[in-house]
Protein backbone atom coordinates (compact mmCIF):
# COMPACT_ATOMS: atom_id res chain seq x y z
CA UNK A 1 0.00 0.00 0.00
CA UNK A 2 1.51 3.59 -1.19
CA UNK A 3 1.67 5.91 1.89
CA UNK A 4 -0.07 9.59 1.59
CA UNK A 5 3.53 10.99 0.09
CA UNK A 6 3.50 8.47 -2.56
CA UNK A 7 -0.32 8.72 -4.03
CA UNK A 8 0.85 12.60 -4.08
CA UNK A 9 3.46 11.29 -6.58
CA UNK A 10 6.21 11.71 -4.47
CA UNK A 11 9.13 8.88 -4.09
CA UNK A 12 9.45 9.08 -0.43
CA UNK A 13 9.48 11.86 2.43
CA UNK A 14 13.46 13.05 1.21
CA UNK A 15 12.12 13.98 -2.14
CA UNK A 16 8.60 15.77 -0.55
CA UNK A 17 11.40 17.67 2.39
CA UNK A 18 12.76 19.04 -0.62
CA UNK A 19 10.02 20.58 -2.65
CA UNK A 20 8.85 21.69 0.13
CA UNK A 21 11.89 23.44 1.05
CA UNK A 22 12.53 24.93 -2.66
CA UNK A 23 8.90 25.87 -2.22
CA UNK A 24 9.86 27.99 0.88
CA UNK A 25 12.51 29.46 -0.63
CA UNK A 26 10.89 30.42 -3.68
CA UNK A 27 7.80 32.37 -1.66
CA UNK A 28 10.12 33.74 0.28
CA UNK A 29 12.12 34.75 -2.49
CA UNK A 30 9.26 36.17 -4.26
CA UNK A 31 8.13 38.37 -0.78
CA UNK A 32 11.37 39.76 -1.17
CA UNK A 33 11.06 40.83 -4.38
CA UNK A 34 7.69 42.02 -4.64
CA UNK A 35 8.65 43.80 -0.97
CA UNK A 36 11.30 45.71 -2.92
CA UNK A 37 9.21 46.52 -5.70
CA UNK A 38 6.67 48.13 -3.63
CA UNK A 39 9.72 50.02 -1.57
CA UNK A 40 11.31 51.24 -4.73
CA UNK A 41 7.40 52.47 -5.95
CA UNK A 42 6.85 54.28 -2.60
CA UNK A 43 10.03 56.01 -2.59
CA UNK A 44 9.51 57.24 -6.55
CA UNK A 45 6.23 58.28 -5.42
CA UNK A 46 6.43 60.14 -2.07
CA UNK A 47 9.09 62.62 -2.01
CA UNK A 48 9.35 63.04 1.34
CA UNK A 49 9.56 59.50 2.06
CA UNK A 50 12.82 59.56 -0.05
CA UNK A 51 14.78 61.69 2.15
CA UNK A 52 17.87 60.58 3.60
CA UNK A 53 17.32 61.19 6.83
CA UNK A 54 14.04 59.19 7.14
CA UNK A 55 15.58 56.84 5.69
CA UNK A 56 18.29 55.76 8.30
CA UNK A 57 15.54 56.36 10.81
CA UNK A 58 13.26 53.64 9.64
CA UNK A 59 16.44 51.28 8.94
CA UNK A 60 17.44 51.39 12.45
CA UNK A 61 13.96 51.37 13.74
CA UNK A 62 13.73 47.76 11.19
CA UNK A 63 16.84 46.58 12.29
CA UNK A 64 16.20 47.05 15.90
CA UNK A 65 12.67 45.40 15.38
CA UNK A 66 14.16 42.36 13.55
CA UNK A 67 16.90 42.19 16.10
CA UNK A 68 14.05 42.33 19.04
CA UNK A 69 12.18 38.93 17.18
CA UNK A 70 15.23 37.37 16.60
CA UNK A 71 17.02 37.88 19.63
CA UNK A 72 20.23 39.07 20.64
CA UNK A 73 22.29 35.67 20.92
CA UNK A 74 20.89 34.48 18.07
CA UNK A 75 23.10 33.50 15.30
CA UNK A 76 20.43 34.33 12.59
CA UNK A 77 21.56 38.00 14.07
CA UNK A 78 24.46 38.23 11.72
CA UNK A 79 22.10 38.23 7.84
CA UNK A 80 21.24 42.08 8.88
CA UNK A 81 24.39 42.95 8.54
CA UNK A 82 26.70 43.15 6.00
CA UNK A 83 29.73 41.24 7.47
CA UNK A 84 30.87 38.53 4.87
CA UNK A 85 32.04 36.72 7.69
CA UNK A 86 28.84 36.72 9.29
CA UNK A 87 26.83 35.72 6.61
CA UNK A 88 29.16 32.67 6.50
CA UNK A 89 28.64 31.61 10.03
CA UNK A 90 24.91 31.81 10.06
CA UNK A 91 24.50 30.12 6.50
CA UNK A 92 26.90 27.19 7.84
CA UNK A 93 24.43 27.09 10.94
CA UNK A 94 21.72 27.12 8.79
CA UNK A 95 23.47 24.31 6.24
CA UNK A 96 24.13 21.84 9.53
CA UNK A 97 20.60 22.69 10.74
CA UNK A 98 19.42 21.63 7.42
CA UNK A 99 22.05 18.26 7.35
CA UNK A 100 20.45 17.32 10.70
CA UNK A 101 16.56 17.73 9.40
CA UNK A 102 17.24 15.59 6.24
CA UNK A 103 19.04 12.40 8.57
CA UNK A 104 15.93 12.32 10.13
CA UNK A 105 13.97 12.35 7.26
CA UNK A 106 15.74 9.90 5.70
CA UNK A 107 15.66 7.85 8.70
CA UNK A 108 11.72 8.24 8.90
CA UNK A 109 11.64 6.49 4.84
CA UNK A 110 8.44 3.87 4.87
CA UNK A 111 10.64 1.31 3.74
CA UNK A 112 10.51 -1.89 5.25
CA UNK A 113 13.29 -3.45 2.86
CA UNK A 114 15.60 -0.89 4.24
CA UNK A 115 17.96 -1.98 7.18
CA UNK A 116 18.59 2.09 7.74
CA UNK A 117 14.96 2.58 8.52
CA UNK A 118 13.79 3.71 11.92
CA UNK A 119 10.31 2.01 11.01
CA UNK A 120 9.04 -0.14 13.98
CA UNK A 121 6.51 -2.91 13.33
CA UNK A 122 3.72 -2.38 15.24
CA UNK A 123 1.96 -5.46 14.71
CA UNK A 124 1.97 -7.92 17.51
CA UNK A 125 1.31 -11.54 16.22
CA UNK A 126 1.28 -14.25 19.68
CA UNK A 127 1.97 -17.35 19.04
CA UNK A 128 -1.12 -18.73 20.88
CA UNK A 129 -3.72 -16.43 18.65
CA UNK A 130 -4.64 -16.99 14.93
CA UNK A 131 -5.28 -13.16 14.86
CA UNK A 132 -2.81 -10.10 15.16
CA UNK A 133 -3.02 -7.32 17.21
CA UNK A 134 -2.09 -3.27 15.78
CA UNK A 135 -0.45 -1.83 18.78
CA UNK A 136 0.10 1.84 16.82
CA UNK A 137 -1.30 4.08 19.35
CA UNK A 138 -1.69 7.34 16.59
CA UNK A 139 -5.25 8.55 15.97
CA UNK A 140 -6.43 11.15 14.26
CA UNK A 141 -6.84 12.89 17.35
CA UNK A 142 -3.31 12.85 18.16
CA UNK A 143 -2.42 13.96 14.66
CA UNK A 144 -4.51 16.75 14.82
CA UNK A 145 -3.43 18.04 17.98
CA UNK A 146 0.38 17.40 17.01
CA UNK A 147 -0.81 20.00 14.21
CA UNK A 148 -2.38 22.02 16.29
CA UNK A 149 0.71 22.11 19.26
CA UNK A 150 3.34 22.39 15.69
CA UNK A 151 1.34 25.06 14.32
CA UNK A 152 0.82 27.25 17.62
CA UNK A 153 4.73 27.08 18.36
CA UNK A 154 5.92 27.74 15.00
CA UNK A 155 4.10 30.24 13.21
CA UNK A 156 5.05 32.88 15.90
CA UNK A 157 8.63 32.37 13.81
CA UNK A 158 6.93 32.29 10.30
CA UNK A 159 5.47 35.55 10.72
CA UNK A 160 8.43 36.91 12.23
CA UNK A 161 10.69 35.58 9.74
CA UNK A 162 8.17 36.86 6.98
CA UNK A 163 8.16 40.19 8.28
CA UNK A 164 11.80 40.39 8.42
CA UNK A 165 12.06 39.35 5.12
CA UNK A 166 9.57 42.80 4.19
CA UNK A 167 12.03 44.81 6.15
CA UNK A 168 14.94 43.48 4.67
CA UNK A 169 14.28 45.26 1.25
Amino acid sequence: EKTRIQRNEFSGYTEFTWVFFISVIGFALVACVISYSYDKFKRRSDPVASSETRRRSMKRRANKYALDKIGQKSVYRFFLGKSWVGWMVASAVMAIQIWILFTFVRGAEFDLSDDNSDFVYTWKCPRDKVECDNKADLTAAGWVMFGILMASHLLKDLVNGFKMIVLSA
